[in-house]
């Protein structure tokens, strides 16, 4: 690997190793398909996000639905038990989900740290050195993104209310877009540097969330043009995979389970065609996870070995 150092940061030599080591090391892929799991780099910022089963895809759902209270209320007296079954299987697959995402990008970044440092690593050793992150990942997941979701999810509380009374929603449209939305962007830059921190600096999850706001603050520019290249890479391989997909598309996992669970109006047939098209998106997206956090790992790695040498 080149190595990426002090004022002579070079993006193209950045990008091309990423490329090199997602093609040469086909495991890495398996990892990648697991990273979509809990809700990667990858499909955060593409619209893979919406076909493929993930963590993020389940809870979101659930916000969404359970918060409106009028759907809610009129589901449990019609359905009743029928309803929180189908409430309860999509957490438990929202929380299994979660855990495979997380032990995969964990052994993901793992992996990419002995390999950029021409060490060895297998598959199921990347796995069970990510397995020990798990507790770690889950815990700067929730600090991170439970209080934002939650204040999202008040906010659109009150964006429906104002709707229902025919008023311009003024208060959450302003909201939203002074607060919620440019601290979403904050929290989805920090997030995968805090999660680096945890990993190859075993640091705290409160201590990697610091840790990784001082390198954003310290190393702001290069971090940006990263994400923007970035972003350009997920929004043209998303483009170019769903231009062929989509006239497969006939509904999302999600709300296709729980309608099939929670009424029975859909039949097998629907669900599993619905449940093998968001498998093909997956399997589609592992690649571009791979090379996601690939890219975000050897960015941090890179930007702390600067620094490092820097203060020697």
């Amino acid at each position: 690997m080149k190595k990426r150092r002090g004022k002579h940061f070079d993006y193209g030599d950045l990008f091309l190793d990423a490329l090199n080591l997602t093609l040469n090391y086909k495991f890495l892929w398996v990892l990648g398909l697991l990273t979509a799991l809990s809700g990667s780099e990858a499909t955060n910022f593409t619209q893979f996000s919406k076909i493929i089963p993930s963590g993020n895809n389940s809870f979101s759902f659930l916000g969404t639905y359970l918060g409106n209270s009028n759907w809610s209320i009129e589901s449990w007296n019609s359905l009743g038990n029928r309803f929180v079954f189908a409430t309860a299987i999509t957490i438990v697959l929202g929380i299994m989900f979660w855990m495979g995402g997380f032990i995969g990008q964990a052994g993901l970044i793992k992996a990419v740290a002995y390999l950029n440092r021409n060490q060895t690593i297998t598959l199921i050793g990347a796995l069970k050195a990510g397995s020990h992150f798990l507790l770690s990942m889950t815990g700067i997941t929730l600090l991170l993104y439970g209080p934002y979701f939650a204040a999202s999810l008040i906010n659109q509380k009150f964006l429906a209310m104002q709707f229902t009374s025919q008023s311009f929603p003024v208060i959450p449209f302003l909201s939203f877009f002074l607060i919620l939305f440019p601290l979403g962007l904050l929290i989805s830059v920090l997030y995968p540097l805090a999660q680096r921190g945890i990993i190859l600096q075993e640091l705290n999850v409160l201590s990697s969330i610091a840790d990784s706001w001082d390198l954003l603050r310290r190393q702001w520019r290069k971090i940006v043009v990263i994400v923007l290249i970035l972003g350009f890479i997920n929004i043209a391989y998303s483009a170019i995979a769903l231009f062929f997909l989509s006239p497969l598309i006939k509904g999302t996992i999600f709300p296709t389970l729980f309608t099939w669970l929670e009424t029975g109006s859909l039949n097998v047939e629907q669900v599993w065609m619905i449940v093998l098209f968001s498998m093909l998106g997956l399997f589609l997206s592992a690649p571009l996870n791979a090379y996601d956090s690939i890219v975000i790992t050897l960015t941090y790695d890179t930007l702390r070995n600067s620094e490092s040498i820097r203060h020697h």
